[in-house]
Formats: C-alpha cells, sequence, structure tokens
C-alpha cells in the first residue's frame, strides 16, 4: 500500500534566519512573504519509495527534488507524490508550481501531468544536460 506523509525539515539551525530575513525584505517592499517549506515521502509497504521537497513563496511554489526509487519507477509513486504536492498548493491558494529538470531526468513527466515548459536552457556539449523549465498554473 502506497502512503505518503508531509514531514518537517526545517530543524537546521538556519531556517528561522533564512525565514526571517525573507519576510524582513519583503516587508520593505510592501510585500508578505509566506515562505514554507514542504517534504512529503512516498512509502509502499512501509518501504520508502521516493520524496518530494520544495517552498512556496508569494503564491507560487517551487519543487526543487522529486526522486522515486528505481523499483518503483513507472508504478504511479511520482505521479502521487506529484499529485499531493498540487493539493497542498491549491489549499493555500498558491498560483502556480514550477520545477526544473534536465534532459536525462523527467521533462516528458511533467509535460505528461499538465506542466508547460517556459524555456529551456540548452548544454551545447551535452544535450542530456540541457535544463527544462516547467509551470503548472491552478485556474
Amino acid at each position: 500500500m502506497l502512503t505518503i506523509e508531509h514531514i518537517n525539515c526545517s530543524d537546521d539551525k538556519y531556517s528561522d534566519k533564512i525565514t526571517n530575513e525573507f519576510a524582513k525584505f519583503a516587508l520593505q517592499h510592501d510585500l508578505v512573504n509566506d515562505y514554507l517549506t514542504f517534504t512529503f515521502i512516498a512509502e509502499v509497504d512501509e518501504q520508502f519509495a521516493g520524496i518530494i521537497r520544495g517552498y512556496s513563496s508569494y503564491k507560487e511554489a517551487h519543487i526543487s527534488e522529486l526522486i522515486v526509487l528505481d523499483e518503483y519507477r513507472n508504478k504511479g509513486v511520482g505521479k502521487k507524490l506529484l499529485e499531493t504536492v498540487e493539493n497542498y498548493c491549491i489549499e493555500r491558494n498558491i498560483q502556480n508550481l514550477n520545477c526544473s529538470t534536465y534532459g536525462f531526468q523527467a521533462p516528458e513527466f511533467y509535460k505528461k501531468y499538465g506542466f508547460e515548459l517556459e524555456f529551456m536552457r540548452v548544454n551545447m556539449e551535452n544535450q542530456k544536460l540541457s535544463k527544462h523549465f516547467f509551470v503548472k498554473y491552478f485556474r
């Protein structure tokens, strides 16, 4: 059975300082920074299967990491992690979800689940290392 758990990874000694500095700078520009990190863990039959991490700020969110272990790929784990983050964003009135991935990683995965390619930074030496930047808007 697949389960997804939200965990708090903001225990390091700099997290509060970073959050406070972001908030202070935003207020200087008449904005409210609602910076918040998120981490969701996927387990299958109580075994670690994958993780998705990122942050939200100024009504948008960014996925920083999405990893599914080899033995759980193409079994719906990545899809479920992504859906969990999308629901998390929608519940918080976040307007869009952003991510980036290299050509050898997951551009087709994100396209499959409704992300739009905003732009690509082409690596002239190795196309596999071209960076794809995606966005998904919640309407």
